[in-house]
């Protein structure tokens, strides 16, 4: 098991990667997560990771119906908390 320092940071990443600005401040990690998600989910920036690392991570780990899960996922949390992020990013689309 990590270390509880390691265990916060990711803990940390993983809250922050929704807010709207995400700097290096507190660490690299919030920024590469939420950059990396942002690739995956809507494809921003997809162009700077070269096709056949693209094809590797898809092989390695498909996506199956990720995003209609995760839309599932953010319509149910706007409802249940519309003043967070994903309530807010629905909003805003």
């Amino acid at each position: 098991m990590a270390d509880p320092d390691t265990l916060n940071v990711v803990v940390e990443a993983i809250a922050r990667h929704l807010d709207f600005e995400v700097g290096v401040r507190d660490g690299v990690e919030a920024p590469l997560l939420q950059a990396g998600a942002m690739a995956d989910v809507v494809g921003r920036n997809l162009y700077r990771i070269p096709q056949a690392v693209r094809q590797h991570a898809l092989s390695a780990h498909p996506r199956m119906r990720m995003k209609d899960e995760l839309c599932r996922c953010m319509v149910s949390e706007s409802a249940a908390a519309p003043a967070f992020a994903d309530g807010l990013l629905r909003q805003a689309y």
